[in-house]
């Protein structure tokens, strides 16, 4: 009932009217529910709007908002659609300074920036004079300003934005009818429910693995582990994912502390050899608290890999052994800086730290189960 109501052909709906449900049901945690008819709709706009010659009819609201979203969606889409805001001397004109609706919409989109000066530029533009309309603005679009200001879309994790939005957007225009409001409100309660049982599996491994038990100097962070997966893949169907992503998370840290608390250089050494040859029976020369920890990322590693396997028929298991053992190297690179004392330069710094940082294998351990 609800898909025929939003997309139904007979509708006829505009394109900016479809542009702003589908923006809607972003908001509100409802796009995994409507994934074709929202790809459909998109690629039929798209192809439209790249015929139409003058896009100079569009005001700032909706020139951002198509921008914003053709390009959240994969689609080549250039921010020059935004110069007819720009003024002779390259900044954007007054005149936009206190269009509200269309600020919020050109700051969202800034967010999408990838090198682009107007971008840049909109970002500074609609942020400064949206923090100075807070002071003018009735309490409702005031606060509604401020929570797109402190948290845009793109720097947030979706399920907030969702409960956010539903709570602070019930009487606005851009809402929908009641039906997707109650849609919204008990989607969210189900996910939530999903969220709560992965935190308890994560949980119960954790117990389970006895890990903070035997490794007693390393952090005791599920929770912050788990809004990595939350915040990387946020559908509900990747919950197998996010349980096992967290699982590979949690060894980045663990791992960490081993190599910046506790471990001497020369069984660090030891170490980064055994997880370099990824074999079971590279363990006998460490030290227990070692031997437990090499067990253990072994053991979740090949369930990954396991998972990986049977669901595409991929098994990345060299890939992820791989990984560990660069992870493993950046570390030991470090603590021989720290040893020596010897100070890298910037460049040195930077390059070992984009390995270090621990991001790639998330990346890894996500693709593979995605």
């Amino acid at each position: 009932m609800v898909r025929d109501m939003l997309f139904s052909k007979e509708g006829n709906k505009t394109p900016l009217q479809s542009m702003v449900l589908i923006d809607t049901l972003q908001y509100m945690g409802l796009d995994h529910l409507f994934k074709e008819e929202i790809g459909s709709t998109l690629s039929s706009i798209y192809d439209n709007f790249t015929h139409q010659r003058d896009h100079g009819r569009h005001n700032l609201f909706e020139s951002s908002l198509f921008f914003r979203l053709f390009r959240e969606h994969g689609y080549s889409v250039s921010p020059k659609m935004l110069k007819k805001f720009i003024d002779k001397n390259g900044e954007f004109k007054l005149a936009s300074s206190k269009d509200i609706k269309g600020l919020m919409s050109l700051y969202e989109a800034s967010h999408l920036n990838i090198g682009e000066d107007i971008l840049r530029k909109g970002k500074e533009f609609s942020s400064k004079h949206l923090w100075d309309s807070i002071e003018w603005l009735d309490n409702k679009h005031a606060n509604q300003v401020k929570e797109t200001l402190e948290h845009p879309y793109h720097m947030s994790i979706q399920r907030y934005k969702a409960r956010r939005y539903i709570s602070m957007h019930q009487d606005d225009e851009r809402g929908c009818k009641d039906v997707v409001f109650e849609l919204a409100k008990s989607e969210f309660n189900a996910v939530q429910l999903l969220h709560q049982r992965e935190l308890n599996a994560i949980l119960s491994w954790w117990k389970k693995a006895g890990l903070a038990q035997e490794l007693s100097f390393v952090r005791d962070q599920p929770l912050k582990w788990y809004m990595w997966p939350l915040t990387m893949v946020p559908q509900p169907h990747h919950s197998k994912c996010r349980i096992e992503l967290t699982k590979a998370i949690a060894f980045i840290y663990i791992i960490d502390d081993i190599f910046d608390v506790y471990g001497t250089l020369d069984e660090l050494s030891l170490f980064t050899q055994a997880i370099n040859k990824w074999d079971i029976s590279a363990i006998n020369n460490l030290p227990n608290y070692m031997k437990v920890c090499f067990n253990a990322l072994y053991n979740v590693t090949n369930e990954i890999a396991e998972i990986t396997l049977k669901e595409y028929g991929w098994n990345p298991i060299n890939t992820l052994s791989k990984s560990w053992g660069k992870l493993c190297n950046a570390f030991l690179q470090e603590a021989k800086w720290f040893a020596s004392k010897q100070i890298p330069n910037k460049d040195e710094y930077l390059r070992n730290a984009v390995t270090s940082s621990g991001v790639f294998i998330g990346l890894f351990c996500a693709f593979g189960m995605i």
